[in-house]
Protein backbone atom coordinates (compact mmCIF):
# COMPACT_ATOMS: atom_id res chain seq x y z
CA UNK A 1 0.00 0.00 0.00
CA UNK A 2 1.06 3.53 -0.80
CA UNK A 3 1.48 6.09 2.01
CA UNK A 4 -1.35 7.94 -0.02
CA UNK A 5 -3.74 5.77 0.24
CA UNK A 6 -3.03 5.44 3.79
CA UNK A 7 -3.68 8.83 3.95
CA UNK A 8 -6.84 9.04 2.25
CA UNK A 9 -8.47 6.35 4.52
CA UNK A 10 -7.08 7.64 7.60
CA UNK A 11 -9.12 11.20 7.05
CA UNK A 12 -11.57 8.86 5.09
CA UNK A 13 -12.07 7.08 8.72
CA UNK A 14 -11.67 10.61 10.63
CA UNK A 15 -14.26 11.86 8.51
CA UNK A 16 -16.60 8.97 9.14
CA UNK A 17 -16.14 9.08 12.64
CA UNK A 18 -17.03 12.46 12.62
CA UNK A 19 -20.12 11.93 11.01
CA UNK A 20 -21.19 9.76 12.93
CA UNK A 21 -20.38 11.36 16.50
CA UNK A 22 -21.34 14.86 15.26
CA UNK A 23 -25.02 13.27 14.14
CA UNK A 24 -25.35 11.24 17.14
CA UNK A 25 -24.76 14.47 19.01
CA UNK A 26 -26.90 16.60 17.30
CA UNK A 27 -29.75 14.43 16.77
CA UNK A 28 -29.53 13.16 20.65
CA UNK A 29 -30.56 16.70 21.32
CA UNK A 30 -34.25 16.21 19.61
CA UNK A 31 -34.66 12.69 21.23
CA UNK A 32 -36.46 11.63 24.33
CA UNK A 33 -33.14 9.97 26.15
CA UNK A 34 -32.62 7.01 23.91
CA UNK A 35 -31.39 7.60 20.44
CA UNK A 36 -31.18 3.87 18.32
CA UNK A 37 -31.27 1.62 21.96
CA UNK A 38 -28.31 4.35 23.26
CA UNK A 39 -28.75 6.03 26.49
CA UNK A 40 -28.13 9.78 25.53
CA UNK A 41 -28.66 12.83 27.97
CA UNK A 42 -26.90 16.68 27.26
CA UNK A 43 -23.77 15.97 28.89
CA UNK A 44 -23.12 12.46 26.29
CA UNK A 45 -24.54 14.96 23.26
CA UNK A 46 -22.09 17.93 23.99
CA UNK A 47 -19.03 14.58 24.65
CA UNK A 48 -20.47 13.25 20.84
CA UNK A 49 -20.87 16.80 19.14
CA UNK A 50 -17.38 17.94 20.34
CA UNK A 51 -15.46 14.89 19.59
CA UNK A 52 -17.28 14.53 16.21
CA UNK A 53 -15.87 17.90 15.58
CA UNK A 54 -12.69 17.18 16.03
CA UNK A 55 -12.21 14.14 13.96
CA UNK A 56 -13.89 15.91 11.26
CA UNK A 57 -11.56 19.39 11.36
CA UNK A 58 -8.90 16.01 11.49
CA UNK A 59 -9.90 14.75 8.38
CA UNK A 60 -9.17 17.64 6.59
CA UNK A 61 -5.86 18.72 8.48
CA UNK A 62 -2.09 17.58 7.63
CA UNK A 63 -2.05 13.48 8.02
CA UNK A 64 0.17 13.71 11.55
CA UNK A 65 -2.51 16.12 13.31
CA UNK A 66 -5.06 13.14 11.57
CA UNK A 67 -2.75 10.42 12.86
CA UNK A 68 -2.60 12.33 16.75
CA UNK A 69 -6.73 13.33 16.63
CA UNK A 70 -7.57 9.58 15.95
CA UNK A 71 -5.36 7.95 18.38
CA UNK A 72 -6.61 10.55 21.30
CA UNK A 73 -10.33 9.96 20.02
CA UNK A 74 -9.37 6.22 20.06
CA UNK A 75 -7.84 6.01 23.59
CA UNK A 76 -10.71 8.14 24.90
CA UNK A 77 -13.78 6.08 23.53
CA UNK A 78 -11.67 2.77 24.54
CA UNK A 79 -11.61 4.04 28.04
CA UNK A 80 -15.12 5.15 28.42
CA UNK A 81 -16.04 1.13 26.80
CA UNK A 82 -13.41 0.02 29.53
CA UNK A 83 -15.20 1.79 32.29
CA UNK A 84 -18.89 0.94 30.85
CA UNK A 85 -17.64 -2.69 30.75
CA UNK A 86 -15.39 -3.18 33.91
CA UNK A 87 -16.98 -0.42 36.13
CA UNK A 88 -20.46 -0.45 34.75
CA UNK A 89 -19.58 3.63 34.10
CA UNK A 90 -19.01 4.69 37.80
CA UNK A 91 -15.24 5.32 37.54
CA UNK A 92 -15.44 8.31 35.63
CA UNK A 93 -19.32 8.93 36.70
CA UNK A 94 -20.05 11.52 33.81
CA UNK A 95 -22.72 9.99 31.94
CA UNK A 96 -24.83 6.91 31.96
CA UNK A 97 -23.56 3.83 29.73
CA UNK A 98 -25.40 1.08 28.36
CA UNK A 99 -24.33 -2.25 27.23
CA UNK A 100 -24.95 -0.85 23.97
CA UNK A 101 -23.34 2.10 24.04
CA UNK A 102 -20.08 0.18 25.58
CA UNK A 103 -19.99 -1.82 22.66
CA UNK A 104 -20.60 1.12 20.43
CA UNK A 105 -17.32 3.07 22.05
CA UNK A 106 -15.47 -0.53 21.74
CA UNK A 107 -16.33 -0.21 17.75
CA UNK A 108 -15.37 3.56 17.17
CA UNK A 109 -12.21 3.18 19.63
CA UNK A 110 -10.85 0.04 17.50
CA UNK A 111 -11.72 2.36 14.11
CA UNK A 112 -10.01 4.85 15.41
CA UNK A 113 -7.22 2.68 16.88
CA UNK A 114 -6.34 0.76 14.16
CA UNK A 115 -6.58 3.29 11.32
CA UNK A 116 -4.49 6.04 13.23
CA UNK A 117 -1.97 3.34 13.95
CA UNK A 118 -1.38 1.66 10.48
CA UNK A 119 1.71 1.64 8.91
CA UNK A 120 2.58 4.65 10.90
CA UNK A 121 6.24 4.67 10.70
CA UNK A 122 5.48 5.36 6.58
CA UNK A 123 3.75 8.53 7.67
CA UNK A 124 7.11 9.79 9.90
CA UNK A 125 9.97 8.78 7.02
CA UNK A 126 12.20 11.14 5.67
CA UNK A 127 11.98 11.35 1.96
CA UNK A 128 15.10 10.17 0.65
CA UNK A 129 18.23 12.49 -0.06
CA UNK A 130 19.16 13.08 -3.76
CA UNK A 131 22.69 12.52 -4.19
CA UNK A 132 23.67 15.09 -6.13
CA UNK A 133 26.82 13.86 -8.58
CA UNK A 134 29.33 16.52 -9.09
CA UNK A 135 30.98 16.84 -12.81
CA UNK A 136 34.25 17.58 -12.93
CA UNK A 137 35.11 19.42 -15.99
Amino acid sequence: MSSTYLNSARRSAALLLGLVLFGAGYLGFFSEGVLLHLQVDSLQNFFHVGTGAVALIAAFEEDRFTHWALLLLGVTLGLLSVDGFVWNGTLFDLFPLTSADNYAYMVLSSVALVVSVWEVEKMFERPARRRLLRVRR
